[in-house]
């Protein structure tokens, strides 16, 4: 770094960094300046191979960052919907995380994915949406407020069907009477 400002070889170290963390926040500074030309497309594609191996990360945190800053790089041309749909199953792997709170957030980018990416279908989905419906009842309220919040985006594109929702709707109007 020269007088504060970084060359192309540093940002390329930073962007293919061993440290994960390193790496994610690498790509997101990049990707979010990418109408800047701080790098090249071209120079991008020669190390796209980093950026995907992010969408598989062992750490479902930057995993996940990572599925939300791909479809910047997807429409930038950088990586191709190939990159992503081999790595599919990762993404289809968060929906069903312990962590209620991070299976809420990663349920809520699902319109996105199927509608705009469409790299999941809801084939992909038909054995995962049990995971979805477990957050409308669970005990952590806010969790299972915004989980009602995107219901309607979930039955739009047809990933749930009102027969889920309704055998859970009691636990909707448990939310309604909090404040009483």
């Amino acid at each position: 770094m020269h007088n504060g400002i970084m060359d192309k070889k540093e940002l390329v170290g930073l962007l293919s960094s061993k440290d994960y963390e390193i790496r994610k926040s690498a790509w997101r500074f990049t990707t979010d300046r990418l109408d800047y030309k701080v790098i090249e497309k071209n120079e991008l594609k020669d190390i796209k191979e980093f950026f995907v191996e992010l969408l598989s990360s062992e750490d479902h945190k930057i995993r996940f960052d990572a599925w939300k800053f791909m479809p910047k790089l997807l429409d930038y041309g950088v990586i191709v919907k190939s990159d992503i749909i081999a790595k599919k199953k990762y993404f289809l792997d968060m929906l069903s995380s312990k962590d209620h709170t991070f299976r809420e957030k990663v349920w809520r980018y699902i319109p996105y994915v199927v509608s705009y990416c469409r790299i999941v279908d809801k084939n992909d989905l038909a054995d995962k949406k049990k995971y979805f419906i477990e957050l409308l009842s669970s005990e952590d309220y806010k969790t299972r407020l915004n989980a009602w919040s995107f219901v309607c985006s979930l039955l739009h594109i047809g990933v749930i069907e009102k027969d889920d929702v309704l055998d859970k709707k009691r636990y909707f109007f448990d939310l309604l009477s909090l404040g009483d």
